[in-house]
């Protein structure tokens, strides 16, 4: 069993760095992901509080309303709208950008659900 805890976003181990870096994780206050290959993707207001709702829910999956909600209130806190938010349109944007980036994003969706992280993730810092 590997032991990784975060002090001040640099992540310390008791095993070797390799076993606890092989995971995705938001980096910078959550304005980047960071890849198990090593990789980083800045993100956009949106796409972090996305990412966040995903990564805060137990079994990396949230509801569809859940996601819009915290995508409205990123976008209202940062410049005053957000109303009707179009969820499939910032995956779809989210995607490409990824994928431009030779990075292959492990987001699903799940009908009749929403999204959820299909790959595995380093713990937030405390």
């Amino acid at each position: 069993m590997q032991i990784c805890f975060w002090i001040d976003y640099a992540l310390v181990c008791k095993w070797p760095v390799r076993f606890c870096l092989a995971a995705w994780a938001l980096v910078d206050q959550g304005w980047v992901l960071s890849g198990p290959d090593g990789s980083r993707v800045d993100l956009t207001t949106g796409e972090r509080a996305f990412l966040q709702t995903l990564f805060l829910t137990p079994d990396l999956r949230a509801r569809r309303a859940d996601l819009m909600d915290a995508i409205d209130i990123s976008y209202a806190a940062a410049v005053g709208a957000g109303k009707g938010t179009r969820l499939g349109l910032l995956v779809s944007r989210m995607r490409r950008k990824f994928q431009a980036r030779g990075v292959v994003l492990p987001l699903r969706a799940v009908h009749g659900f929403g999204y959820m992280f299909a790959g595995k993730i380093r713990p937030a810092a405390a």
